[in-house]
């Protein structure tokens, strides 16, 4: 066979003039067949939508194209002149009118596990829809529906077949009394109402204690229109009260949209609280009380230890204490007279106090675990609820220690220092700071403030010296008195005298020189027999002046 007669031959043909094997032709047609049907197989979107007919009852299948299960499954309604057949050839669009009657399944993506289960009428749904666990036909909430609305009662459920949630829907929205059981036979049930899904009236919360892992209720707060607005308390694990006051609701629709640009209109210079609506546009107003969950004062511990024993009335006269506040209106000192007798306070305690728009502003007083006064001053909420102004700090025998000014919240700028209930010193700080212990319940104080500024000491009530102090030394310029009248006064370096200094009796200059580094040096005189004599020094050494 020569080469014409092979190119001829059925094993070969021509593809653009070029002899190809026909048998490699084949295939490669195939090929391109094959990837062309995979193209057209090939689905767009999401879900894809089949119909079939089932005894012509149309079935329509959504199929989650990725995963390639069906999503959702059920009878459909067709139209009075249209044959199950017909609805076959309807495109995606087409499909998608069609509505639903008949029972229809719900299913978990990526599973074959029924999700949910109800009845549809035209197109709504209808009467009781039923929700299960993923892969298990254990339910896990029952909704009841009315002309595609929840309507009725729905609850819900643990795995093990508890109560989870119960409650009622109106017009498709949460409505009158709902219970919520936090884990599975909780006895801690959070209790309320809804009024179209947002939480109205009075409310009992549960949370869970770490330690023990036990609910307990933890909150008992009003709400108007989802917002916290009205009374509210806290509680801790044993029941015992650990706060209470009010709460004030923003309702309007700015708030809403962006509750933390309302709050920096509030207080520009404070940073907002975290959260959206409607958790950041529910704010503290008005008194607010906390008190001490861990340590309760001696009389409630007498009574715990013997329940039969009553408890004690307080005593007819209480002790009290004389306080120095700021009036916020006027800015004036202001000085009171509270009870600082333990016993008044049933629950020990721990601060009081008013806000404003979530701040805390004006008077407010802390107290010992065991029930005692430990301070009191004034709080700005303009200054972000910070400490401003004086404020009066005491040991736990009623001993007040000091009237300190804050700088910021926790450093003072200037201090007022008591002994025995009589002023001792008054002046600036540049250093020094009074902590409290909760464990320990009392305050830890500094082993020395670091005085800085104009600094005045008194004793039995009368001033006996004053002038500069550096970080907790003398410098600068300083007077001692004796029985109110000039004694002395001069120069001092880092509590060392130093320079000019003249010394008085009953008012009179009697005496005047100089110091260096704590010594006389140069020439001095004194006042002795109504004449001056002079003696002069060298750095502490008299020597003969010239």
């Amino acid at each position: 066979m020569n080469l014409s007669q092979i190119q001829s031959h059925s094993y070969f043909t021509r593809y653009k003039g070029v002899p190809v094997p026909a048998l490699m032709l084949a295939l490669f047609s195939l090929a391109v067949l094959a990837d062309c049907s995979l193209f057209q197989k090939k689905k767009e979107g999401r879900f894809s939508y089949e119909l079939d007919c089932d005894n012509n009852q149309a079935i329509l299948t959504i199929i989650e194209n990725e995963a390639g299960l069906p999503k959702e499954k059920g009878p459909v309604q067709l139209e009075a002149d249209m044959t199950c057949d017909q609805a076959e050839d309807l495109d995606e669009k087409g499909l998608k009118k069609l509505k639903r009657h008949g029972t229809w399944d719900l299913y978990w993506s990526d599973s074959k596990s029924v999700m949910s289960r109800g009845e549809f009428v035209n197109g709504a749904r209808e009467g009781q829809f039923t929700y299960f666990f993923k892969d298990s036909d254990k339910t896990m909430r029952t909704v009841q529906y009315r002309k595609g609305k929840k309507e009725g009662p729905e609850i819900s459920y643990f795995e093990d077949g508890s109560t989870k949630e119960e409650g009622q829907n109106a017009e498709g929205f949460k409505s009158d009394t709902w219970k919520q059981y936090n884990a599975p036979n909780a006895n801690c049930i959070t209790t309320g109402a809804y009024h179209r899904d947002l939480k109205e009236g009075l409310w009992e919360e549960c949370s869970l204690d770490g330690e023990s892992k036990t609910w307990y209720v933890a909150r008992k707060i009003t709400y108007q229109k989802g917002l916290k607005h009205g009374q509210a308390q806290s509680f801790n694990k044993d029941g015992r009260k650990t706060a209470e006051g009010t709460w004030k609701g923003d309702f309007s629709d700015e708030c809403k949209k962006d509750p933390k640009a309302v709050f920096r209109n509030i207080f520009p210079n404070c940073r907002p609280p975290e959260g959206v609506w409607p958790a950041a546009c529910s704010r503290r107003n008005g008194p607010w009380r906390f008190y001490n969950d861990k340590t309760i004062n001696n009389q409630d511990q007498l009574n715990q230890d013997d329940p039969d024993k009553k408890k004690q009335p307080a005593e007819e006269s209480p002790a009290t204490t004389t306080v120095t506040t700021i009036d916020p209106d006027t800015g004036e000192q202001v000085t009171e007279t509270v009870n600082a007798d333990p016993k008044e306070d049933e629950f020990g305690r721990f601060e009081e106090g008013n806000y404003r728009e979530n701040k805390r502003d004006g008077v407010w007083k802390e107290y010992y675990a065991s029930g005692e006064l430990r301070a009191t001053g004034t709080r700005v909420a303009d200054k972000c609820g910070f400490r401003d102004g004086p404020w009066d700090i005491f040991l736990k025998d009623k001993t007040r220690i000091g009237t300190f000014t804050y700088n910021n919240e926790h450093i003072f700028k200037y201090a007022v220092l008591y002994k025995d209930g009589q002023k001792v010193s008054e002046g600036e700080l540049s250093m020094g700071l009074i902590k409290y212990d909760p464990e320990k319940d009392a305050l830890v104080l500094p082993p020395t403030m670091k005085e800085g500024g104009v600094w005045k000491f008194y004793e039995n009530g009368r001033l006996t010296k004053e002038g500069g102090m550096m970080m907790g030394k003398m410098h600068g310029q300083w007077k001692f008195m004796q029985n109110g009248r000039l004694e002395s006064e001069g120069e001092m370096v880092m509590g060392r005298n130093h320079g000019k200094w003249k010394y008085y009796t009953n008012g009179q200059l009697v005496r005047e020189g100089e110091y260096m580094q704590g010594k006389k040096h140069g020439q001095w005189r004194e006042l002795k027999g109504g004449r001056w004599v002079e003696t002069c020094y060298m750095i502490g050494k008299e020597r003969p002046c010239r």
